[in-house]
């Protein structure tokens, strides 16, 4: 197999996924600072917005096995294929790995994958499968204006934290949903006079900080906090948030909104919507869950992690728990499905918090079944994982020359901590045969350059998967 493709090789190699017809596309500071922008900034990451591949996305339904398929890989082959890669010294000794052939359903590598250990940001992948159990992926969120007391309108929150200020954007993800529009519509539809506003902040209600995370990673900006409306310019941008919100960010964009188009209005404190048959005097909606699901994996937003693991609870009759922590629900959403969670400590759905260990098998165990027929929801964001050289995490990856060549192809999500660098997800190898991975390793030198280096590995790691046809 020759080391090296052409950009259109690439294309058409991922296009070899069932008989030559789908496509990849599936395919210093305090505290706990993660490092997921560029996989060096400490902190949630904001890039760029995804850039179409022009691949065609994969289906929600199982492969089956096309005789347009080349020869299936074998163990042998794809030892062959990346163990020089897993002892590389830039992983610092112990990395570990599981690579699956999703057609057969067969486990081509296991290299120290029952060891429970820190993945970081790749823990979100987890937390995707309990998410979309519960949330159908093609519902939207909904933020609503109602009347109250004469002379009052409730802004009432429904989990969109991406809202524009003004217009929506109804082809955009980020901003789907504007509260210009939501104003002009309250404004045509409220008696005349002047108004108060009130926010009725009720909704999957819990505290903004969840008692896992460490409060100083929140205070330097590497996150923001976990709320039920929020403004698309207060999202993570560049590894940093712009600034820390509060829910009266919203309220007192409204009220802007409002006098914009040509209402009196001013803000009231928070409080609780009227009777739940109120007059209903506007509302705009979000992209779909699965796209904002996608888009918080694609640049590995914390708090939408942990926001729609909130509404998942909510949505399957439970309640917020008072500290915040999701992780029980992520560890339930796993089991439900037949995960083993055997080893597995998880305290958040987002990866941020410490002491959260995962085997790699569980990883493997939780992309085999977002690959299944039974978990449609989960397929589609495993579609719309990071695209090697491309979007989100690993937009400015897979640029050198022995990783250009396949960039467009392998698809992932990405984990990075002083000292641990993972990725996990999906290529095709040179035979059409569809391949999972989980790579992680957890003793990288804890310095930039170590990052650097780990992270180069871990490329090549994919890159050699996607070149090989391992048998």
């Amino acid at each position: 197999m020759p080391g090296a493709m052409s950009w259109g090789g690439a294309v058409g190699h991922a296009k070899k996924v069932v008989g030559g017809l789908i496509a990849l596309a599936l395919l210093a500071g305090g505290g706990y600072a993660v490092a997921d922008a560029n996989d060096l900034v400490p902190g949630i990451l904001t890039l760029p917005e995804p850039v179409p591949t022009g691949l065609t996305p994969l289906p929600t339904t199982s492969p089956e096995p096309s005789a347009a398929l080349g020869p299936a890989p074998t163990r042998e082959g794809t030892a062959a294929a990346i163990g020089a890669l897993l002892a590389d010294p830039s992983l610092g000794g112990g990395a570990g790995a599981v690579v699956r052939d999703i057609t057969s359903g067969e486990v081509l590598v296991s290299t120290d994958a029952e060891r429970p250990r820190t993945i970081a940001s790749t823990q979100k992948i987890l937390s995707a499968l309990a998410i979309t159990d519960v949330l159908d992926a093609e519902s939207t969120m909904k933020t609503t204006v109602v009347a109250g007391a004469p002379g009052e309108v409730v802004l009432v929150a429904g989990g969109d934290t991406l809202l524009a200020t003004g217009p929506g954007d109804p082809t955009a993800v980020v901003g789907r949903a504007g509260l210009g529009d939501l104003a002009a519509q309250v404004a045509a539809a409220a008696p005349a006079g002047p108004l108060t506003v009130r926010l009725d902040a009720s909704y999957a209600a819990g505290p903004p900080i969840p008692s896992s995370w460490n409060p100083a990673d929140v205070s330097a900006g590497y996150t923001r906090r976990v709320t039920m409306i929020g403004l698309a310019d207060n999202r993570p941008q560049h590894g940093l948030v712009p600034r820390q919100e509060s829910v009266d960010d919203s309220l007192e964009a409204f009220v802007a909104a409002l006098v914009a188009h040509g209402r009196e209005a001013t803000a009231l404190p928070p409080g609780p919507a009227p009777a739940k048959d109120a007059m209903v005097l506007g509302s705009v909606t979000s992209a779909p869950i699965a796209e904002v699901l996608g888009h918080g994996m694609d640049e590995s937003d914390n708090a939408i992690l942990e926001n729609l693991s909130r509404q998942a609870i909510v949505a399957s009759g439970g309640t917020v728990p008072a500290d915040g922590n999701t992780g029980p629900f992520v560890l339930a959403g796993l089991a439900k499905a037949g995960i083993d969670t055997s080893g597995t400590t998880i305290h958040d759905a987002s990866g941020l918090g410490p002491g959260q260990l995962v085997p790699l098998t569980t990883v493997d165990h939780v992309l085999a079944t977002g690959l299944g027929g039974k978990h449609p929801g989960m397929r589609r964001v495993l579609a719309e994982l990071p695209t090697s050289g491309l979007t989100g995490t690993l937009a400015t990856r897979f640029n050198q020359p022995d990783t250009a060549a396949v960039a467009g192809v392998p698809r992932a999500k990405t984990g990075t901590l002083r000292g641990i660098s993972a990725l996990a997800g999906l290529t095709t190898d040179a035979d059409g045969r569809l391949l999972s991975f989980v790579v992680v390793a957890d003793h990288v030198p804890e310095s930039y350059e170590g990052t650097l280096a780990a992270r180069a590995t871990l490329d090549r790691f994919a890159a050699a998967l996607t070149r090989c046809g391992c048998h």
